[in-house]
């Protein structure tokens, strides 16, 4: 797993706390971002965009946690959209960015 991937896997671990904590917050804020983040990607990255579109319309959050921590190919191009941006306070996603960097 490279560094990305492991900092964007404890990113989505601390979404998928806020999921089960503030599943309304959680889910609003990934549809408000989703118009934002299909308009910067391309090729599979927006269609990962639309998947979360569809999982966030229907509020599926066993599927938005499973995606958001699942180990596939899949999952791991899913966590890389920005589709939950803002959900996590920028001290914290800091925190944790600068946790993962230094236990590298």
């Amino acid at each position: 797993m490279t560094r990305s991937d492991r900092i964007a896997l404890a990113l989505s671990r601390e979404i998928v706390d806020r999921l089960e904590t503030e599943p309304v917050f959680v889910v609003q804020r990934g549809l408000a971002n989703v118009d934002k983040a299909r308009s910067k990607s391309r090729g599979t990255a927006r269609m990962a965009v639309d998947r979360w579109n569809e999982m966030l319309m229907r509020s599926d959050i066993a599927a938005i946690r499973d995606t958001l921590l699942g180990d596939s190919d899949d999952a791991r191009e899913m966590r890389n959209s920005a589709v939950f941006s803002g959900v996590i306070p920028e001290p914290r996603r800091m925190q944790i960015v600068r946790g993962v960097l230094n236990a590298a």
